[in-house]
């Protein structure tokens, strides 16, 4: 904790603190079911224990996966950089700057142009503000969704303007801290997926990433969430240390 101008309710703070590092996630069943497979187990062993996280806000997670759509990494991450530290107050302490998300409130009173510097596509710019707009109406409540299933969760974001499978999968994924299967629409998955179980370069064929991955059942989207993890940590070193 940095800095406080109120008191601090301690158990709020664990709770959240909880939420955010994903404490309760527990995917030693996957570790267990992985063992009794050499193959899947070599595509896992890179990443084997690694820690996974939640986004502080729904609307983060979801506005995150947007501009990330059919984008390369490093695109993305200027373009998230750059709202952060352009459109949102920061903390400074002993000399770092720290940035959180913009609030939704503030982004609703954006226009396209405001956010043209992103260099994204201006429909997906629309999609960002729409949501954020629905949100400061009270008519969307993202938040409220962290504490309904799955079942209620996905069709609610696949009901959103601009929001496919693939990113309502991903905003799942950083909202909840589950991991549903993003589909053969994920390209880098599907080089991934070539990669690490077919020993090939190139993208794998929808079919062969559905066959490929699909026989593991539940287990599809942690696998996929591995796979695709290893292949961003392998692809950007400098990123990623």
């Amino acid at each position: 904790m940095l800095t406080a101008n109120a008191p601090v309710d301690e158990h709020l703070l664990s709770a959240k603190l909880r939420r955010l590092a994903n404490a309760d996630s527990d995917l030693a069943p996957f570790y267990r079911y992985a063992q009794h497979d050499p193959a899947l187990h070599a595509v896992i062993e890179p990443v084997y224990g690694m820690n996974t996280f939640q986004s502080d806000t729904f609307f983060e997670a979801v506005a995150l996966t947007v501009i990330e759509q059919q984008i390369t990494l490093k695109m993305a991450q200027d373009a998230e950089r750059w709202l952060m530290t352009q459109m949102n107050d920061a903390l400074i302490y002993e000399g770092v700057t720290y940035y959180t998300f913009p609030d939704p409130r503030k982004l609703a009173a954006c226009t396209v142009e405001d956010l043209l510097p992103m260099k994204i596509t201006g429909i997906r710019i629309r999609v960002i503000l729409d949501i954020a707009k629905q949100i400061a109406s009270g008519e969307l409540d993202l938040e409220s969704l962290r504490d309904q299933p799955f079942d209620v969760v996905y069709p609610r974001l696949r009901s959103l303007r601009g929001i496919g499978h693939w990113t309502a999968a991903w905003s799942i994924i950083r909202a909840l801290g589950v991991f549903p299967p993003v589909g053969s629409a994920d390209v880098a998955l599907r080089a991934a997926v070539n990669r690490y179980f077919h020993g090939a370069n190139g993208r794998c064929e929808p079919e062969v990433l559905e066959r490929t991955l699909g026989v593991h059942g539940e287990y599809e989207g942690v696998i996929s969430y591995c796979a695709l993890t290893r292949w961003e940590f392998e692809r950007h070193p400098h990123i990623y240390g």
